[in-house]
């Protein structure tokens, strides 16, 4: 099996671990791990007095909420030696109990504990596996019979703002060919960004090393759609953040419906998930096929990888033009989304000229809705 190096080799030569939470308000973080879990179909009883595996605890600041449900025992499986440090840490200090908490450093796919557990949590993982399918199978593996998986996919449409903001980093490298004057830079150009952005608890320094300057492969996106496929034989979607899937069958006529709760949630996906695009949005009618806009955001990604990995500002005319067909495409159901996509084009113009200042519009507050998470329970 490939091994999960898309991450390990990142942080690991560089010793970072860049997903830390600003948790210097610890009620608003515990608040905000609790309304993910809401969303997902687990309330804090789901976690009490049971088995929860995590992969990928990164420092452990998520592991916080998990740990306070008082789990029966909770295993934290990271291959960074710079996460098992910080989760060492939280242990020693109390802030995680040693009587429920073990911390074990192991890429994931030689984990192999010997026994299934009641909650598997992997979080922020799965994009950019040389086999996402096979991984994720490993991973699911884990979960015990009517047991919970929760992971997080990224579809084309939800990184086309990322996309954006990261085919400028070659300009950056050129003026900055010094990495930590190049991720100041970074960081100061991108606050406006991220300020604009309600919730933002991830420190600017470390969204900059993730999203921007992190050598994202080819293969980057993993869907819900595409992890339903991969479970289908044994997992049932449970939810999602955001929650996105209605079921309006009367609930006693299920047992006799042909439609699967996976078919139900597939067909919810095409019919809002386009809106992935823009976390601004708060639809209310179903938008354009998913399937339709993301394979033309995948056409774009596509041409970002080559800008990003090959410095080849000349192909940045070819991401304009896909640009360009993807606003035609939503100016009719997204109209402030396809604004911030001319704001962008605008902007870069000046900005290819020389304009580090250059007036980007309503793009500044452009996100997708970058990681989506999805739950699922074993049948």
């Amino acid at each position: 099996m490939a091994t999960e190096k898309a991450y390990l080799d990142y942080y690991g030569q560089h010793g970072i671990i860049p997903v830390r939470q600003d948790t210097g308000n610890m009620a608003l973080h515990m608040a905000r791990r609790h309304s993910l879990y809401r969303h997902l179909g687990l309330q804090p009883f789901a976690f009490r007095n049971r088995r929860v595996l995590e992969f990928g605890p990164g420092t452990g600041d998520n592991a916080l909420y998990v740990a306070s449900c008082l789990p029966e025992c909770y295993v934290l499986v990271d291959g960074n030696l710079a996460s098992i440090q910080a989760i060492t840490d939280k242990l020693e200090r109390g802030l995680l109990p040693r009587d429920r908490v073990q911390c074990h450093q192991s890429e994931i796919l030689n984990y192999t504990p010997g026994t299934a557990f009641d909650v598997v949590l992997c979080e922020g993982v799965l994009g950019g596996q040389p086999d996402t399918e096979a991984f994720l199978s490993h991973v699911a593996s884990f979960a015990d019979s009517e047991g919970v998986l929760v992971i997080t996919t990224m579809s084309p449409a939800s990184l086309l703002a990322e996309a954006c903001r990261r085919v400028l980093k070659p300009v950056f490298s050129l003026r900055f060919p010094d990495r930590r004057g190049l991720l100041d830079a970074l960081v100061a150009f991108f606050g406006p960004d991220l300020r604009s952005l309600p919730g933002m608890s991830r420190l600017h320094e470390d969204w900059v090393l993730d999203n921007i300057l992190h050598p994202w492969p080819e293969r980057f996106t993993f869907t819900i759609p595409e992890a339903i496929a991969t479970l289908n034989g044994d997992f049932d979607l449970l939810g999602t953040s955001p929650s996105f899937v209605q079921d309006w069958r009367w609930y006693k006529s299920i047992p006799e419906n042909a439609q699967t709760w996976n078919a139900v949630a597939r067909s919810e996906c095409d019919r809002w998930a386009g809106y992935f695009l823009d976390y601004r949005l708060h639809p209310t009618l179903p938008g354009k096929p998913a399937a339709e806009l993301d394979s033309a955001c995948r056409s774009a990604l596509q041409i970002h990888h080559r800008i990003w990995h090959e410095n080849a500002l000349d192909l940045i005319p070819d991401f304009a033009k896909q640009l360009k067909s993807i606003r035609e495409r939503i100016e009719d159901t997204m109209p402030d989304t396809a604004k911030s996509i001319t704001g962008f084009l605008s902007g870069l113009d000046e900005f290819l000229s020389g304009n580090l200042d250059a007036d980007f519009g309503s793009f500044r507050s452009w996100f997708g809705r970058g990681q989506q998470y999805a739950s699922f329970v074993r049948r």
